[in-house]
């Protein structure tokens, strides 16, 4: 069966045609990739098919997990956390020498070359009524916690402990007695009530708190220690409203984290702790 040279000539310029594409896809690609692997991966006149192919895989590996980048990363960081470390060590240097006055900073030398809690905390309260803190503590109002509430359990408790001191209750009342005290400190004892427990009221001065919450603790701990002394109750009466009381309380406990060279630290504060007959 003879062709007419019609039909020669398209499936000719069909054949050229794909080549054509083909080839242009082709070099395309390889554009791209010496783009991305970079110009010295291939030279044909220097490097055989298998010297391409292990030349390849290198640049593929150094490309797709970046070892140098990594490295320059890792490098970075370093350099950063240095400038950082510096940078505060410099401020803390700048802010007690230079942005404190000479009083402050032999206060604060005080505070940090101290060997008891009681030279510590003399140095403190004098710092804090150098910068201003003992007006914010003597001061009640604030955001931080629900002052006008504490100040009314306050009150209340006040008022029951006059009446426990002074006699004025009546007997056959037991609201006004032991019983309506322990009634009232079961139901009202909780560690954060009024927002005790918030870290801002310990933060602001260097010793001690708001007057308020200081007032509210020791008044809580005082009719704790009425209700355990008196003799008004029964053993078992107050062993039955301390162990209900823990519930809701819970039991203080004290927790050092670390190891190594913090254990010198450690035993500061269970010495300080110890001293000041706070240590649970």
């Amino acid at each position: 069966m003879t062709r007419s040279p019609h039909t020669v000539c398209a499936q000719r310029s069909r054949f050229n045609i794909s080549e054509f594409v083909s080839k242009s896809v082709s070099s395309a690609f390889w554009k791209l990739f010496l783009e991305v692997f970079g110009p010295r991966v291939w030279d044909e006149n220097k490097h055989s098919f298998w010297q391409f192919i292990g030349v390849l895989h290198y640049r593929a590996f150094e490309v797709g997990f970046a070892p140098r980048t990594v490295f320059r990363q890792v490098l970075l960081a370093v350099w950063l956390q240095s400038l950082f470390v510096v940078g505060k060590k410099s401020w803390r240097i700048a802010r007690t020498r230079v942005f404190l006055s000479s009083k402050a900073y032999q206060l604060y030398e005080q505070m940090r070359t101290s060997t008891s809690y009681n030279d510590w905390k003399t140095a403190a309260e004098r710092l804090d009524v150098l910068q201003g803190h003992a007006k914010w503590k003597a001061s009640a109002p604030s955001p931080i916690y629900d002052w006008k509430r504490l100040d009314r359990k306050l009150q209340h408790f006040e008022d029951f402990l006059l009446h426990l001191q002074t006699g004025i209750h009546c007997p056959d009342d037991p609201s006004m007695g032991y019983e309506g005290l322990m009634f009232n400190l079961r139901a009202g004892l909780k560690r954060d009530q009024g927002g005790l427990a918030k870290p801002k009221l310990y933060t602001r001065a260097h010793v001690g708190t708001k007057q308020l919450v200081e007032k509210f603790v020791s008044q809580m701990a005082n009719l704790l220690h009425m209700v355990a002394e008196t003799d008004m109750l029964t053993g078992d009466a107050k062993l039955a409203f301390f162990n209900q009381t823990r519930h809701s309380y819970g039991r203080t406990a004290l927790l050092l984290s670390g190891g190594a060279t913090l254990g010198l630290f450690h035993l500061g504060v269970v010495k300080a702790l110890h001293d000041q007959a706070l240590l649970p």
